[in-house]
């Protein structure tokens, strides 16, 4: 049951508590439907959805506005998946800011490069064969074809996160540019050191403030080590101060002895698909979902 449906429905019932009964107070239920839809429809509105129907449904629609972490242990495919992420809403016609710490423009486009010429070798229903053995003609319409989308795709790499010059920055891009979406690879300071863990969490407090004022979605990318990893997975919050400045926080679990499934997509290809789980968590659900992904294409996909 969604949070709006919950609050109608709580208001109804408070109204019939205090009207005199349900007999009375039915002739008014289509006013009460009529407020979720209005209520339902501006929610979905204002989502950004993800490209992936799995995902989407477990946000209820996709990324709104707040503060999501992507959280996983080093060694798994977030990073890849948030590049899929950056293209899939891209394609939606939203505005894409990508801050990593590494020069991440050339990988973004090759990855671009390869995932459109699995998609297009796939649709037409033929052989696929091996991106770096393909001729100039296929390479060159599959570059026309993810170019355009660099448009709504603004990748910068950066050392350090200045919070306060990125909040004067998406002030401004805010104005002109109203779906815009923030994606963050920028890793902060060991959490071996107190003085580490409160300049981490006071950046954490700062993008839940920007998301909430500019009313836009921001997801960073964590790395934990595996103990905490395994203490996320139980339910259990890594760090006091996790819960008070994230809304939802996705776990990407590549198992260690997780089980592929199928044949390689093509004879030069050594690694076959594979299923990885994604749960979405915030102070008041936990859901699931699966994803299948295709190592040498860095294509996800609805399991």
């Amino acid at each position: 049951m969604s949070y709006l449906y919950e609050t109608s429905l709580s208001r109804r019932n408070q109204y019939c508590k205090e009207w005199g009964g349900e007999a009375v107070f039915s002739q008014l239920s289509q006013y009460f439907e009529e407020e979720f839809c209005q209520q339902n429809n501006k929610h979905l509105k204002d989502k950004m959805a993800t490209g992936f129907e799995n995902i989407d449904r477990l946000l209820n629609g996709g990324f709104g506005q707040g503060h999501y972490v992507l959280l996983g242990k080093k060694g798994d495919e977030r990073r890849t998946l948030l590049s899929h992420l950056a293209e899939q809403m891209a394609r939606n016609g939203n505005f894409v800011i990508l801050l990593t710490q590494i020069d991440y423009r050339l990988q973004l486009l090759n990855q671009m490069i390869v995932r459109q010429y699995f998609r297009s070798s796939r649709n037409e229903g033929k052989e696929i064969e091996e991106l770096v053995i393909a001729n100039d003609i296929k390479k060159l319409k599959c570059t026309k074809a993810v170019e355009p989308l660099l448009n709504y795709i603004a990748v910068e790499n950066s050392d350090e996160l200045d919070v306060r010059k990125l909040e004067e920055r998406l002030v401004k891009q805010k104005q002109v540019i109203p779906k815009l979406v923030l994606l963050l690879d920028v890793q902060y300071p060991s959490y071996y050191m107190e003085n580490n863990l409160l300049y981490q969490s006071n950046h954490f407090n700062a993008l839940y403030r920007i998301s909430r004022n500019l009313q836009i979605p921001i997801i960073s990318v964590l790395d934990i080590t595996r103990n905490d990893f395994e203490t996320v997975k139980k339910g259990f919050s890594p760090y006091s101060h996790f819960d008070l400045y994230v809304d939802n926080v996705l776990i990407l679990d590549k198992d260690e002895n997780f089980s592929v499934y199928g044949e390689p997509s093509c004879k030069n290809e050594s690694l076959p698909a594979y299923l990885l789980n994604l749960t979405i968590r915030n102070p008041i659900v936990t859901k699931t979902t699966y994803l299948t992904y295709f190592p040498t294409r860095y294509y996800f996909q609805d399991a």
